[in-house]
């Protein structure tokens, strides 16, 4: 939208500045802690990352192997959709590339829309209930918009696989943190980072090699709905229980 009103070179200046705003307000909001306090952490951090690291691995911590398993497949779903629908939808739909950032407004706006909601509904249901009704939702919006025919049809289907997406969005990392001992917090907080970033790592060069291989950008919304439907199952294998607020973190033996 910034791109139509201002140009393209003063939006990606805007966005910039708004990147620089950010971090100055991060930098004089947060304070650091002593010196004194640093050098124990800093003395325990190599011996505290390769313990959690392995009791991730070996799946002592209930559905942790699943939700970051979750985490890369939502990113990457995400990806998908920021990197190539201008692509796709010029293709498909036949329309100019700035009439193509009305799905990207569409998904803007489903995602603010949604986001609050996501997280009462992960409250008062269950987180893990809360993301498969997400991925869910979200898989019958992808299939819907690879049937459309026009992108005026896609603009509000394109809002609402965005605030489906919000559910899975909102609550995973809750879902996450919650069985998680108070010691290893940071540090898985960080892997679980860590998994949502290689998402958008590899989805690029993932996406392009399938589109290659159909010759055409037009299976965007199935590879998308692949995606959902792995992270999905995914979320299936996570416990009952697991994360929800008020069970309390899993015990480290």
């Amino acid at each position: 939208m910034l791109g139509r009103t201002l140009g393209m070179s003063r939006a990606f200046l805007v966005a910039s500045a708004t990147v620089v705003l950010i971090a100055v307000a991060f930098a004089l909001g947060l304070r650091g802690t002593p010196a004194a306090a640093d050098a124990p952490a800093a003395s325990a951090s190599g011996a505290s990352f390769t313990a959690a690291l392995r009791e991730g691995l070996r799946g002592r911590i209930p559905g942790l192997r699943a939700i970051f398993v979750a985490a890369l497949l939502l990113q990457l779903t995400f990806q998908t959709f920021t990197t190539w629908f201008a692509l796709h939808g010029t293709a498909r739909f036949g329309v100019r590339p700035e009439d193509v950032t009305l799905g990207f407004v569409a998904w803007a706006l489903g995602g603010v829309a949604g986001a609050l909601p996501a997280g009462v509904i992960g409250v008062r249901f269950g987180r893990r209930t809360a993301m498969l009704i997400g991925f869910a939702l979200m898989a019958a919006c992808l299939i819907a918009l690879d049937r459309v025919e026009s992108l005026t049809q896609a603009v509000p289907l394109l809002a609402l696989a965005s605030a489906s997406w919000t559910l899975p969005t909102v609550n995973a990392y809750p879902l996450f943190v919650e069985p998680i001992p108070p010691a290893q917090r940071g540090v898985l907080a960080a892997l679980f980072l860590l998994c949502m970033a290689l998402g958008g790592a590899v989805g690029d060069p993932l996406n392009g090699l399938l589109f290659d291989l159909a010759a055409s950008y037009r299976p965007l919304f199935l590879v998308m709905t692949a995606y959902t439907a792995l992270a999905f199952a995914a979320v299936w294998w996570i416990p009952r229980g697991v994360g929800e607020a008020g069970a309390g973190p899993a015990v480290s033996h």
